[in-house]
Order: structure tokens, then C-alpha cells, then sequence
């Protein structure tokens, strides 16, 4: 008698695991219940140390996977020593908002290598802050051509 619980009790043990293993599939795999946390995000700034001139361009290149807002601040005052902003995916270029002070891509999405390119107008340290999962930095030392 007791041998024919204790299996009933391993039977109905194995039945609970295999059922919560199937929940959990199912959920892992409905993008409806699990929105963005399925896909991942990250960002790899590809140059993250320029020397543009005073008034060339300065472009960072970064590699992104999953979908999401992509996030780019300023560190300090650069925004206010660049001008002409340009993002893009590939040679693609996107929308972007300001949104308290910083440059926002909604429902970024790239498969190719991204940029973003701008003007340089003052001489010194330019520094971005790159959000998408995780933050990289990008910078940049300016110098006027005329002391090169």
C-alpha cells in the first residue's frame, strides 16, 4: 500500500513539473506577455575616441541588438559645442526627439552598423552617453585646425 503512494505521489510530482515546464514555454514564447523583456538590448560604441577637428564631423558608429528606445546625452555641455545632428541606421537616417535634453530614437531597431554624425564647434572634450540596456560612452578631443 505504501509503495502505490509513493508512486501516485512521484506521478502526480512529474505531472506538476511537466506542466509548469509547458507554462513556461508558452509564456517565454507570447512576445504579448512578455513584451520587450524577451529581446534584449545592448550597445557597443565601435570608436570611442575621436579627434574631429573644430567645424568637421564627428561620427560614432555602435552596434545595437533587440528593439527599444535608443537614449544619447550629453556628458557636460556638448550639445552646446555641436551642431547638425544626424542619426542613422546603415545610411538610413532616422527621426529623432529631444526629450529632456537628450537625443531619443523610439523603437530603434537596426541590423547594420548605427551613427550618429555631428558638426563640432568648439575646441575641447566632447563626451556622449549611449543608452540602450546597458550605456556606453563615445568622446572626442578638439583641437582648431590651425594647431594641428
Amino acid at each position: 500500500m505504501k509503495k502505490k503512494r509513493d508512486h501516485e505521489r512521484i506521478a502526480v510530482a512529474l505531472f506538476l513539473v511537466g506542466v509548469i515546464m509547458i507554462c513556461g514555454m508558452v509564456f517565454l514564447k507570447n512576445p504579448a506577455i512578455v513584451g520587450y523583456a524577451t529581446m534584449e538590448q545592448s550597445i557597443e560604441v565601435l570608436n570611442k575616441q575621436s579627434y574631429a577637428a573644430v567645424y568637421d564631423t564627428w561620427t560614432v558608429r555602435f552596434k545595437t541588438e533587440g528593439e527599444g528606445d535608443l537614449q544619447i546625452s550629453e556628458v557636460g555641455d556638448t550639445f552646446y559645442y555641436i551642431g547638425n545632428i544626424k542619426v542613422s541606421c546603415g545610411s538610413e537616417p532616422l527621426d529623432y526627439e529631444i526629450k529632456g535634453g537628450n537625443i531619443v530614437v523610439s523603437d530603434y531597431n537596426c541590423d547594420q552598423v548605427g551613427s550618429i554624425s555631428m558638426e563640432v564647434r568648439n575646441e575641447g572634450l566632447q563626451r556622449l552617453k549611449f543608452k540602450f540596456g546597458n550605456k556606453e560612452y563615445a568622446s572626442n578631443t578638439a583641437v582648431r585646425k590651425e594647431n594641428i
